[in-house]
């Protein structure tokens, strides 16, 4: 719809700078994104894998911390927080990672959780 809207008043999107994504409540291109960088790094050691999946968390709160999206932030980051546990699991050959080893890790290596990044715009 977007696209419409360019062109009713003469504008085009540029092809090489310009991706069209899927939005809204059927939206889940991040998590599937989030998975696959998971998948990526995991056979880095485990300070690497967090620093990078920190990072990647931190940039999205950033992106999408806005006060209406809180509960969105949320449930990214259980997501994330699963699918880490997911990846380091398959790591083991055949012994399985409990949870309460898991717990262990992110004593050590926490994810950030949600934060609201961009407050409202104050009224001019």
């Amino acid at each position: 719809m977007c696209v419409y809207w360019f062109a009713k008043f003469g504008l085009t999107l540029h092809p090489e700078k310009t991706c069209l994504i899927e939005f809204g409540r059927s939206a889940h291109w991040q998590v599937g994104d989030q998975s696959d960088r998971c998948q990526d790094h995991r056979h880095h050691e485990l300070a690497r894998q967090w620093t990078i999946l920190a990072a990647k968390l931190r940039g999205h709160y950033q992106y999408y911390g806005r006060p209406t999206n809180f509960q969105s932030l949320w449930q990214f980051y259980r997501v994330v927080y699963r699918l880490w546990y997911k990846w380091l699991n398959r790591r083991t050959r055949g012994k399985t990672l409990k949870w309460k080893d898991y717990a262990r890790i992110l004593d050590h290596y926490p994810l950030p959780r949600p934060k609201i990044t961009r407050a409202w715009m104050p009224a001019r």
